[in-house]
């Protein structure tokens, strides 16, 4: 199922005017030319021999809306050169002597990543010592113009198909196409005019993405996906954008995770997908894992108190948080980075009375007696700890002190984190005098309306140790059809028209389920990589498919085969039995009547066939001559597995 590409007719010739540009620059001054494509952000050079009389030129080859900010640091991390400005072309001097070690690029991007920019190195004078060939060597080089091909028309129902499919996907995960020559010569330059004109169609996919270049674009993007429920200013977003425009120290957005599990769910990833969002406005954002609040316990949205932790259990569930949000967030950018923080760090070098007496006396018990999360716990049976009464005040403080120490400005949260994110911008406001901002993000729930996460037991993990990247594949490929849109526009950075286009295109015959594979594959791609996608839709094609090309052994269906139950019985008890037999001694069913009515009603399959009437289990239905393949319905899987 191919999905709908958008297109401007503008692009070939804008594409091919602006390389001929490129092509009449004279070559004895220009040293290199880097075609970037994907989050170009933050491009690593890493030149030592790229130091004097050198300047450097980029501009977007296509219209950028908005601003755009480059930063040069040297290798001691030294800013050498920093400019905002519109977008178009900048010149950035570089200083003597340093040399040249990081070139980011903040707002370029129109997207969540896609931008087509041109970067040339210029010398003043041609004898100086510039780019040499060894630090060109250096420049990380991902992809060639010639791979670069979008196509998602292909079929997801087959393993053969998932190469062709992990080719599509990785359109999206290109950070930067570069042609390390150490000087441009007229004929590359040509070449380069054509291969732009002539691969037009292979790069419709940069009008495929987000346009978010500011805080209020941003906003507004999470808005229209359905991903904002709230903001505590009205104007959070113009005031954000002239926070960025007025300077140049790192400007941060947090988000809080207690660890009170060893992994991340789907709720903590909806989280920072936001995150991302604002990081490619320009914000960076602080992870902070609540090593002190985590043996505390929020009642925001409990019903009763939470078990609280002892510090080894933190310490060591925290330890293991941060690589949930590795693939969609950039850690590695100087001025945008994400970072990691623990509130242990200052909440346990505080004494009772300076916590009382610095905290504590800003805030009224009236008001914290009102918030919705106290007020519905005082009306339970449980009630409510003085220790979890109390939390909100530690989170306040959590936003203070990162507004002190690292510039932090704005906080994302769930919806039932409003009442604990009203109160940090009250603090801050009330000790500093200034405004920031919190933003919360609707909760994630089942199509029951219940709350999806680790204490309702229902929680979809991000560490494959805790589901399995085939059982993880297969949550989003069952999603309701009613529920389908909005986790498009949730866990993918698929543009919303293309989103649309593609349910408009799956309702017409919903049987197919595209839209759901669609999901499944990117997020699946996204959070377990290319091999966890290839090894989840080969155990699709064991649990659910027909058997195409060679035979699997058993050791690697039980590999395949993710959290389906694995039944051991005795060869006597199978091989030579009335099917009906088996699958009530192994436990499938729990009487002889409730499998004749599920033969009757053609709910009952073997080795992925349908079984309609009673059969007696031949030894050439052993996969293997081990595993016996029992399912009932569409998702209940068994293995019988053959002593």
């Amino acid at each position: 199922m191919a999905v709908p590409m958008s297109r401007s007719s503008s692009t070939p010739l804008l594409l091919a005017l602006l390389a001929l540009v490129l092509a009449l620059a004279p070559p004895a001054a220009a040293l290199h030319v880097i075609v970037g494509k994907g989050d170009v952000e933050c491009l690593s050079v890493d030149a030592p021999s790229f130091k004097h009389g050198v300047s450097l030129n980029y501009e977007a080859l296509r219209g950028v809306a908005g601003e755009m900010r480059a930063q040069l640091t040297d290798a001691k991390g030294g800013t050498l050169f920093e400019q905002t400005g519109p977008a178009g072309r900048f010149t950035a001097p570089v200083g003597d002597g340093a040399g040249l070690h990081t070139v980011c690029f903040h707002n370029v991007v129109d997207a969540v990543g896609d931008v087509l920019v041109g970067f040339s190195f210029h010398a003043d004078d041609p004898s100086h010592a510039v780019l040499s060939n060894a630090d060109a060597a250096k420049i990380k080089q991902v992809q060639d113009l010639e791979d670069l091909v979008y196509d998602l028309s292909v079929n997801l129902d087959t393993v053969k198909d998932t190469q062709a499919y992990m080719k599509a996907i990785k359109q999206y995960q290109l950070q930067v196409i570069t042609s390390t020559h150490s000087r441009i010569m007229w004929w590359t330059c040509l070449e380069a005019a054509v291969l732009l004109a002539l691969s037009v169609w292979q790069l419709a996919f940069l009008k495929r993405t987000l346009e978010i270049v500011s805080m209020s674009a941003a906003l507004a993007a999470l808005r229209a996906r359905g991903m904002l429920a709230a903001t505590t200013h009205q104007d959070a977003g113009a005031a954000l954008d002239a926070l960025l425009r007025t300077t140049t120290a790192p400007v941060g957005v947090y988000c809080g995770f207690d660890p009170t599990a060893d992994s991340l769910h789907l709720g903590n990833l909806l989280q920072g997908i936001a995150l991302r969002h604002f990081q490619r406005a320009g914000l960076r954002p602080i992870l902070l894992v609540g090593g002190a609040t985590g043996m505390i316990g929020d009642p925001s949205g409990k019903s009763e108190e939470r078990v609280l932790l002892t510090d080894d259990v933190v310490a060591r569930n925290a330890s293991q948080l941060v690589a949930g949000l590795s693939p969609v967030l950039d850690f590695d950018c100087p001025r945008t980075g994400a970072v990691v923080v623990n509130n242990a760090e200052w909440h346990t070098a505080m004494s009772a009375v300076d916590w009382m007496r610095d905290i504590g006396r800003h805030f009224r018990v009236n008001a914290m007696l009102a918030r919705d999360s106290v007020k519905k716990r005082m009306d339970s049976d449980q009630g409510i700890s003085f220790l979890e009464f109390s939390y909100q005040l530690f989170q306040a403080y959590d936003f203070l002190h990162l507004h002190r120490t690292r510039n932090c400005v704005a906080q994302v949260g769930g919806s039932d984190q409003w009442g604990n994110i009203a109160s940090g911008c009250e603090l801050v406001r009330k000790t500093t005098g200034k405004d920031v901002f919190g933003v919360t993000l609707p909760l994630l729930t089942t199509a029951s309306g219940e709350k999806y996460g680790k204490s309702a037991g229902n929680a979809v993990w991000l560490d494959a140790n805790k589901t399995s990247a085939f059982d993880f594949y297969q949550y989003f490929l069952r999603s309701d059809d009613r529920d389908v849109e909005q986790l498009l526009k949730s866990f993918t950075f698929l543009v919303l028209d293309d989103i649309r286009a593609l349910v408009h295109e799956h309702h017409k015959a919903p049987e197919k389920r595209e839209a759901q594979k669609v999901l499944a594959a990117t997020v699946t791609t996204t959070i377990h990589g290319a091999e966890g996608l290839e090894a989840a839709l080969a155990a699709t094609s064991v649990l659910f498919g027909k058997a195409t090309g060679a035979p699997l052994s058993a050791e690697q269906v039980l590999r395949l085969a993710g959290d389906a139950p694995v039944l051991s019985a005795a060869r006597a008890d199978v091989v030579g039995q009335q099917l009906v037999d088996v699958c009530v001694r192994v436990g499938v069913v729990k009487s002889k009547a409730e499998c004749r009515r599920l033969l009757k009603g053609g709910g009952l399959y073997v080795n992925n066939e349908k079984v309609e009437a009673e059969v007696v289990v031949a030894p050439d239905m052993l996969l293997d001559d081990t595993l016996l393949l029992l399912r009932t319905g569409r998702r209940n899987n068994f293995i019988v597995q053959v002593q």
